[in-house]
């Protein structure tokens, strides 16, 4: 099984015993791209404890997407949101149903909570369509094994039910949920 370059290793050597953890792991954290478009995930974000501290830190009325609202507080303040390729973060992938399931509700409870008018309306349209640029970004990478981009995009269906379902719960007046 080729992963990544011309190496032809198995899935045990790599470490993954389960199709959640190859979704996890082809899903990542795409700093890059949230940097480009002016925020950063907690995971991998690195903040002046003074400067933190004096935009009031995360908000605790937030139930996901914390960090994002922090970024946007920073920006109005004149600060840059950096990506630092050459800083390198281990982040341990999620490993059952369970857990990514989870995630997917409190991200899409964290941005419906976030949202409002136009906002909200795009965020449930999008919500609804097919996760084309998730699946577009798995078979965009040439260099991963087509087998683990196969799974990583069936978890993605799969966690696409998830959201329209948190969606619908959230637009009848439910609470967004942390776990």
């Amino acid at each position: 099984m080729k992963l990544f370059g011309g190496d032809v290793r198995s899935q045990k050597q790599y470490g993954f015993s389960n199709i959640y953890e190859v979704y996890d792991f082809m899903r990542g954290i795409p700093q890059e791209v949230y940097v480009s478009a002016g925020v950063a995930a907690t995971a991998n974000m690195v903040v002046d404890r003074f400067l933190f501290l004096k935009l009031g830190g995360f908000s605790e009325n937030s139930f996901s997407s914390g960090d994002f609202e922090f970024c946007k507080r920073l920006r109005a303040r004149g600060h840059q949101v950096l990506f630092l390729k050459s800083a390198f973060v281990h982040h341990r992938v999620r490993c059952s149903w369970q857990s990514v399931a989870t995630k997917a509700r409190r991200i899409k409870g964290g941005q419906f909570s976030l949202s409002q008018g136009a906002g909200r309306f795009k965020l449930i349209l999008y919500t609804l369509l097919p996760p084309v640029r998730s699946v577009v970004f798995f078979w965009q990478k040439r260099e991963i094994y087509i087998g683990y981009r196969l799974l990583a995009t069936f978890v993605q269906i799969r966690l696409w039910g998830v959201e329209i379902w948190e969606v619908a719960r959230l637009m009848l007046g439910a609470k967004p949920e942390r776990h």
